[in-house]
């Protein structure tokens, strides 16, 4: 269909975080599908500063964020100190390889 990626997120914020609807199987596994499929993978959903490890392990392309960059309240405005503390999370857990 010619897109480049997906993104697995949850629809109502309120009902949990995407850890709390699938369990680290199933997430490696949409992980795993997508890159099968030569597609960038995803997730995302009410994700906080403890889902980061977890989630890294599984090598997504990518992680999103609303709530945890705002302080908890995802109707707020970005703070800079819960980025800050969202950025080190990622940089603990997602250890890269430098760029050559």
């Amino acid at each position: 269909a010619g897109f480049f990626g997906v993104m697995l997120d949850t629809a109502d914020k309120r009902a949990g975080g995407l850890r709390h609807h699938l369990d680290q199987a199933r997430l490696a596994g949409f992980v795993a599908g997508a890159r099968a499929h030569g597609l960038l993978s995803g997730l995302a959903g009410s994700l906080r500063a403890a889902d980061i490890a977890p989630l890294g392990r599984l090598r997504p392309d990518y992680l999103g964020f609303r709530g945890a960059l705002c302080g908890g309240d995802r109707t707020a405005g970005l703070d800079a100190r819960a980025m800050a503390a969202v950025r080190r999370a990622v940089d603990r857990a997602c250890r890269f390889p430098a760029l050559a």
